[in-house]
């Protein structure tokens, strides 16, 4: 349920701030600004300071990590961990997958587990699908190598045309995972020491 109060009964100083928002962005203000900034001293105010400390507090992921997955990740418009406690986090991303001619714009609220560095559970909050579901785990193999499995169930809520949502659903997760690795190996040589240059070598 969305509450009609929060379109128009925010102290002048916030609906100043909006119409500012909206001036230099062109886009209207989105409704959890506007919750956080009604009644601050009752939800706002509190909120911040557990929001500051999910995304700022101690954390083995960096707040880029945290905040800026959708740099990295070419399908992902945007993604935040609006909570987080203990291994348990809620995550919001805004995604949008393409087949040829088609788009589809999705966006989701996810309940994340991370079990000790070994398996990734996630499970719909709510969002543009009937159901969603997935587990990620990550293992050594005997030669050396790091194995990745990835068990999904996507139910969307709306039609998909035969044939292309598995596919898609297929393709879009093989690319994030892509893109991730990529990343991972980005960071790891940009931690490395420079190489000496074979001219150099006597």
């Amino acid at each position: 349920m969305r509450l009609a109060i929060l379109d128009d009964g925010h102290a002048f100083g916030a609906k100043v701030m909006f119409a500012m928002i909206r001036l230099f962005s062109g886009q209207r203000v989105v409704d959890a600004v506007k919750l956080v900034m009604y009644r601050p001293d009752f939800y706002g105010g509190p909120m911040k300071q557990v929001t500051h400390e999910a995304m700022r507090g101690p954390s083995t992921w960096s707040v880029g990590d945290r905040e800026l997955m959708a740099a990295f990740v070419s399908n992902l418009k945007s993604s935040k961990v609006l909570s987080r406690k203990g291994n348990r986090l809620e995550v919001e991303q805004e995604a949008q997958a393409k087949r040829g001619p088609l788009t589809f714009a999705f966006s989701t609220i996810r309940a994340v587990e991370l079990l000790a560095e070994r398996e990734i559970r996630s499970t719909l909050v709510r969002g543009d699908f009937k159901s969603y579901a997935f587990t990620t785990r990550i293992s050594p193999t005997s030669e050396g190598l790091t194995e990745i499995v990835h068990h999904g169930e996507y139910v969307p809520n709306r039609w998909v045309p035969p044939g292309i949502g598995p596919s898609l659903i297929r393709s879009e997760t093989g690319k994030q995972y892509d893109e991730l690795i990529a990343e991972i190996r980005r960071r790891k040589n940009a931690a490395l020491p420079p190489a000496v240059p074979a001219s150099a070598t006597p």
